[in-house]
């Protein structure tokens, strides 16, 4: 078996001007940050070289892991959150800082539709809202948490609010949510 394919794959929608780069240890992990209209000219060094990367044609599912170099296990891709380029269950964590709340977030209940689908089981779905962090998106959209997703371990949402605060020092981290989708 290559060692891209033992990679767990991470994607984080809406990486903005800052991508969240730090979670994934870059020799286990794949990094994948998606964008629907990829802001050119502003962002760090890592930002440019992701919308580098961008312009390869990279397809869908295990053909995105070959097409990663091992080296260089990043990717940027402009896609809809809303139809992720992905096969269904191919990915184990995606990320969603500020995106459920968003006022450009069209149909949050969709794009929590769209996380599931592409989740493999017992994968975890990242939320971090700054900014009414309890309304995740609106009604339709917690309805569609609640119904698809398990709430993950307390331990698992406090790991992961000590990874905000070491990523960006003397940030609010905001509230955070952990959700799973069940194994079955």
């Amino acid at each position: 078996m290559s060692n891209e394919s033992k990679r767990r794959i991470v994607v984080e929608i809406g990486y903005g001007a800052q991508p969240f780069i730090s979670l994934p240890t870059l020799n286990k992990e794949i990094y994948v940050g998606i964008e629907k209209q990829p802001k050119q000219g502003k962002g760090s060094e890592l930002r440019k070289a992701l919308d580098r990367i961008a312009r390869k044609d990279i397809q869908e599912g295990t053909a995105l892991i070959k097409a990663l170099s091992t080296s260089f296990p990043v990717a940027a891709i402009e896609a809809d959150a809303r139809s992720l380029p992905f096969k269904n269950a191919s990915v184990d964590r995606i990320i969603l800082h500020d995106v459920l709340n968003d006022p450009d977030t069209r149909q949050p209940h969709k794009l929590v539709a769209e996380a599931f689908r592409v989740l493999k089981p017992g994968g975890r779905l990242f939320v971090r809202e700054k900014y009414g962090g309890t309304l995740l998106g609106g009604k339709k959209a917690r309805a569609c948490l609640k119904k698809l997703f398990r709430q993950a371990p307390q331990n698992e949402v406090r790991g992961y609010e000590a990874k905000l605060r070491n990523w960006r020092p003397g940030k609010a981290v905001g509230q955070v949510h952990v959700f799973q989708k069940p194994l079955k």
